[in-house]
């Protein structure tokens, strides 16, 4: 059992010195997973999905800058009552995404990163948004793995403008 221990410890050793050195200057693919937070009695769960291409540039060895855009799919909770009491609609958003970040390395592999985030509907105004992400990344050979909050800048009118601000990913640089 110590034994097997101490290889996922060496195996996750070397995937970082791995990682540490496919963090330079690159391209990036990534599929991020978003849903909200801080919902209240009776809502259902806001979910969506984000497609970008971004590309990192060091600056130095311990900052760097990742500017990025793609588009997003969202699922959102109206709160409008439809056919009685408590059911609600919902509406589908397709969005383009823009943004960057800017970041720091903390330790071999794992990074701090801020920046805005903008997104801009394709179909209807209601998704249209200004938010300011705050998250961290860790870098496994090829992949880098983030864990994001968005804290959002803009506000509408209407009561369904709720939006994803939990932000999870995945993206593969090359």
């Amino acid at each position: 059992m110590k034994t097997l221990r101490l290889l996922i410890v060496a195996v996750v050793l070397g995937l970082t010195a791995l990682g540490a050195d496919a963090a330079g200057n690159r391209w990036m693919i990534g599929l991020e997973g978003m849903a909200r937070s801080g919902q209240t009695r009776g809502e259902d769960t806001n979910w969506g999905m984000e497609l970008t291409a971004a590309y990192r540039v060091n600056l130095g060895k311990i900052f760097f800058v990742r500017p990025y855009v793609g588009a997003s799919f969202q699922r959102l909770d109206e709160n409008l009552w439809v056919g009685g009491p408590g059911k609600y609609d919902y509406t589908t958003v397709w969005n383009a995404v823009v943004g960057a970040d800017l970041g720091a390395r903390i330790v071999a592999g794992l990074d701090v990163h801020t920046g805005p985030v903008g997104t801009f509907p394709f179909d209807n105004f209601y998704s249209d948004r200004a938010s300011w992400r705050f998250g961290v990344g860790y870098t496994i050979w090829k992949f880098y793995v983030t864990a994001a909050f968005e804290k959002r800048m803009t506000k509408h009118e209407f009561s369904y403008d709720e939006y994803p601000n939990w932000v999870f990913g995945v993206h593969y640089m090359f």
